[in-house]
């Protein structure tokens, strides 16, 4: 009936449920497709949670808002 909240691997951008293989960085928890992924977000965090931002801060400023 209601499907599984989606997550999305900060690394590769899939989406993902979630699952055991997370991270908790800085009060987050990010969930990954693979090991893999997991393991390069671990050798460099802030190089996917300043993109993760960074991306962010477009989708919201490429629209206008109204009021």
């Amino acid at each position: 009936m209601f499907g599984k909240k989606k997550f999305t691997d900060p690394v590769c951008k899939m989406a993902v449920e979630k699952n055991s293989l997370s991270i908790i960085y800085e009060g987050t928890t990010y969930y990954f497709c693979s090991e893999d992924c997991r393991r390069e977000f671990e050798r460099n965090p802030e190089k996917y949670v300043e993109k993760e931002a960074a991306e962010e801060k477009h989708r919201h400023s490429s629209h206008s808002h109204c009021c």
